[in-house]
């Protein structure tokens, strides 16, 4: 009798400390100030894209925010975080998150996956791989954004150095060439526009030609663009002129276009070997099994 109160005492007491825990955690959320979302420039953008593709991320974003703030006003640094800021850029800044909103939204989708499996009593391996794929899938979708976003770049850069060519070979300042190049010979909604366009109002407002390409090469961390960039400024400190730096540019990038597509057509008939070569069995096995099966009379 005493054993069985002392393990009632023991359960309830261990209860009583996960609610207060529970509790003391809550209150140090709602302790944190928010951090205001954007609504302007460049990550305003973003975000207006993203919640009209998602309207579910309306119901989120105070969660994520709440977390994110959290993670943000925590003492010591979340691993990565400068890294993951970078690669968000680099994906267009995907959804005018931050390092720490991501990390909110993959906890928040972790958690969810694991509560919606446990309610269902689905199995526990089930609920752990389920819950890790969620946990994972916002950094997942988050470098395949990136890797578009540079295979569009380097597939729209060279019409675009073509068209600036032509503008300043008739007389057009660099800023005028690289508005019409960005907006006649790219996609409306190409990333390569929307960069080019900024950079371009940064050079009317009067940044320095040099700055606001070297900021555009940050933002887009392609080696094409990166190449495009320093040519640019090379040409511009050596005195060269712009449209002929501007061709001889565009060349060199459908040069390297052609030669990756020949690479790409070669890897791709080495990949396409094996499932041949399991097609091939399997024809065989259907040619042959009825032979083998009346030799061996099975």
């Amino acid at each position: 009798m005493n054993e069985t109160s002392n393990s009632e005492i023991i359960r309830y007491g261990a209860l009583l400390l996960m609610m207060l825990a529970a509790g003391s955690f809550g209150a140090a959320l709602a302790c944190v100030p928010g951090r205001p979302r954007p609504t302007t420039g460049r990550r305003g953008e973003a975000r207006r894209r993203m919640l009209e593709e998602l309207p579910v991320m309306a119901l989120l974003e105070p969660p994520i925010t709440l977390l994110g703030s959290t993670f943000a006003a925590l003492p010591f640094a979340v691993p990565g975080r400068e890294r993951l800021n970078a690669m968000i850029a680099d994906a267009g800044d995907f959804g005018g998150l931050e390092a720490e909103d991501l990390w909110a939204l993959s906890l928040l989708l972790g958690l969810s996956a694991y509560a919606l499996l446990s309610a269902i009593a689905a199995p526990p391996f089930w609920i752990t791989v389920a819950a890790f794929a969620c946990l994972i899938a916002p950094v997942v979708r988050l470098g395949g954004l990136r890797d578009r976003r540079r295979a569009s770049v380097a597939r729209d850069l060279p019409t675009v150095i073509d068209v600036m060519a032509l503008c300043m070979g008739a007389g057009l300042d660099f800023a005028s060439a690289l508005q019409i190049g960005a907006r006649e010979a790219a996609p409306a909604d190409s990333p390569l526009r929307r960069e080019l366009e900024h950079a371009q109002k940064s050079i009317v407002t009067g940044r320095s030609r040099q700055r606001a390409l070297s900021e555009l090469a940050e933002r887009i961390p392609s080696p094409a663009l990166q190449d495009f960039v320093g040519a640019v400024v090379q040409g511009e400190l050596k005195g060269t002129p712009l449209s002929r730096v501007l061709e001889v540019q565009a060349r060199s990038l459908r040069t390297r276009r052609a030669v990756a597509a020949e690479e790409a057509a070669t890897r791709a008939g080495l990949l396409l070997m094996a499932p041949l070569l399991m097609l091939l069995c399997c024809v065989m096995l259907l040619l042959f099994s009825p032979l083998l099966i009346k030799g061996f009379d099975f």
